[in-house]
């Protein structure tokens, strides 16, 4: 039997997760719990098995971000998240696991 149908459903799926989660959460503003600005959202981290969000990529701002380069981005795991809503509200960096 030929599956190649299957997997190409199931990529178009993943890629639908992903563009719905991207459009509400990519730029939004990142802060941790002190009010301290992070960056931006740039990308999210997805475990297509799992069905799962596991980190935001955020990007620190400045002129190299401009000019694409993401030396300075963060990786920023769902376990520092403390809240999602107009802005992301992070653990701050003495507050890791």
């Amino acid at each position: 039997m030929d599956l190649d149908w299957y997997e190409t459903a199931k990529t178009g799926y993943k890629m639908v997760i992903s563009m719905r989660l991207k459009e509400k959460i990519i730029g939004k503003e990142v802060v941790d719990i002190n009010a301290m600005v992070i960056g931006n959202v740039k990308d999210v981290e997805v475990n297509f098995e799992s069905k799962t969000l596991e980190a935001f990529i955020v990007g620190k701002g400045g002129i190299l971000e401009g000019l694409g380069s993401s030396r300075n981005d963060i990786i920023v795991p769902l376990s520092m998240v403390v809240a999602v809503g107009d802005k992301i509200i992070v653990k701050s960096e003495n507050q890791h696991l």
